[in-house]
C-alpha cells in the first residue's frame, strides 16, 4: 500500500485548484515506478487535485478507474499546527480512514491519494513517535507493509 500526497497544484485552495504542469510531469515520471509494483487500485480524495493525480496514474497504469471518497478530503488545509489533534476533524476522519481503508487493505497493491494533514494524522496513528512529516512536499509519501511486529513503513522518495 502506498499513501501519497497529491501532485503540485496551484495555491488557490479555496477554489479547489488544478495541478500545475510541473505536478503533471512528476506524476507521469512516477507512474513508471508504480507500473513495476503492479498497482491494482487507486483510492483518492474528491478534491480536484487528487482526482487529477489519480486519473493520470490510472491512464498510464492501464487501470479501469479510481474510487473517490469524501472521507479522504482535506477540511483544514492551513491548520496543521494550529489545531489540537483531539478536536481536528482531519484527525477524527484519519482514525476512520485508518480503520476502514488502511487496515483492511494494508497488504494490497493500492495507492491512497489525499492531502498533507489527513495523511499525516493517518501516519501518526501508525507511528506516533515520528518527528518528521513525510508528506510535507507535494507528491511525497510512504509505503506501508506488515510483518510479525505490525505495520512497517518506509519513505517513498520521488525525484
Amino acid at each position: 500500500m502506498i499513501l501519497l500526497r497529491h501532485a503540485e497544484c496551484y495555491q488557490d485552495y479555496e477554489n479547489d485548484p488544478h495541478l500545475t504542469k510541473f505536478g503533471i510531469d512528476k506524476i507521469r515520471q512516477f507512474s513508471k515506478i508504480l507500473k513495476k509494483l503492479d498497482i491494482k487500485e487507486i483510492f483518492c480524495s474528491t478534491k480536484k487535485r487528487c482526482e487529477q493525480t489519480a486519473k493520470i496514474l490510472i491512464n498510464i497504469l492501464g487501470l479501469c478507474n479510481s474510487q473517490s471518497y469524501e472521507i479522504l478530503k482535506e477540511i483544514h488545509p492551513d491548520t496543521l499546527c494550529e489545531i489540537s489533534p483531539l478536536i481536528s476533524s482531519d484527525y477524527l476522519r484519519a482514525n476512520i480512514v485508518y480503520e476502514y481503508l488502511i487496515i483492511p487493505n494494508i497488504n494490497k497493491k493500492i495507492v491512497i491519494i489525499s492531502h498533507q494533514n489527513l495523511l499525516l494524522f493517518i501516519f501518526k496513528r501508525i507511528d506516533n513517535s515520528l518527528c518528521i512529516n513525510p508528506f510535507e512536499e507535494y507528491f511525497s509519501g510512504v509505503i506501508l507493509t506488515t510483518n510479525e511486529q505490525g505495520i512497517i513503513w518506509k519513505p517513498l522518495f520521488i525525484c
